[in-house]
């Protein structure tokens, strides 16, 4: 189907048919396609798709691909039919080169030229790349109901897999960013949680208000405390020796205490 489509690039004259022009010669050159669009080999035409897919100017393609012809003039009697007429301008130009028999053989075949006109003016159109088998070449007329449905339903299911393909990755990479996210609050969550669980549990055995364990130590520390502080002697005769007590110390005491002083006799 697109095997028709004239690019902007072509070459005027093939070596395959010397003296004869291209098919392309008779369309405006607003009508000719970018180079790029084409489908003479399979990797052209696989980058072509994928163009159209991406919706870069598909709407350029496709008219191409729908293209039909004018109304074709009615020239004057003495010149023949449509076809004579125009067959006449190609050669005109073919041999002299001047413009102006191709511009006016362009308003002869307007729009595009069909498969019937092509092989008509065989002895002076040819186009690169003919039928193997018959050597006849295809017009640059499409195919309007064809063009239209394959556009349609290749557009839809193009996009519909690029919009999945696209928002699975978009989705894969907001799962691995929550991921990462998750990960690194948890570690500083668990480490205020260690830091709480450790004040508390401190706390808890300041105020005696533990659990068992905690409580049991806290009780037979404060309980041992407690024996120390009724016990002094204990803790005196554990404690290092008195210190003897001096003369005067005891006599002061033997006159408060009613004792007899040396000093008293006298």
């Amino acid at each position: 189907m697109f095997g028709y489509l004239c690019i902007d690039k072509f070459d005027p004259r093939h070596t395959h048919a010397p003296g004869l022009l291209d098919r392309c010669v008779v369309m405006d050159p607003a009508q000719l396609v970018d180079f790029h669009a084409s489908f003479a080999n399979l990797m052209d035409a696989l980058l072509t798709l994928f163009r159209i897919s991406t919706g870069d100017n598909w709407s350029e393609l496709m008219s191409a691909s729908v293209r039909q012809p004018n109304a074709r003039p009615e020239p004057d009697p003495a010149d023949g039919t449509y076809l004579e007429y125009g067959g006449a301008l190609l050669k005109q130009y073919n041999s002299t080169g001047d413009m102006k028999w191709l511009i006016e053989a362009r308003s002869v075949f307007g729009g595009c030229i069909t498969t019937q006109e092509l092989t008509a003016l065989k002895d002076i159109l040819s186009c690169q790349f003919p039928d193997a088998d018959t050597g006849e070449c295809v017009g640059t007329c499409g195919k309007a109901h064809v063009g239209y449905v394959i556009f349609t339903v290749f557009l839809c299911m193009s996009n519909f897999i690029l919009l999945n393909l696209v928002m699975a990755v978009l989705m894969q990479e907001l799962q691995n960013a929550i991921s990462s996210s998750e990960k690194k609050s948890s570690k500083g969550l668990n480490m205020l949680m260690n830091v709480s669980n450790a004040t508390s549990k401190w706390l808890k055995i300041a105020e005696g208000t533990g659990t068992d364990d905690q409580k049991s130590s806290y009780s037979e520390d404060k309980s041992s405390q407690k024996s120390v502080d009724d016990n002094p002697s204990k803790s005196h005769e554990s404690g290092p020796a008195a210190k003897p007590t001096s003369p005067i110390a005891s006599s002061r005491r033997g006159v408060g205490g009613g004792g007899t002083s040396p000093f008293a006799k006298r």
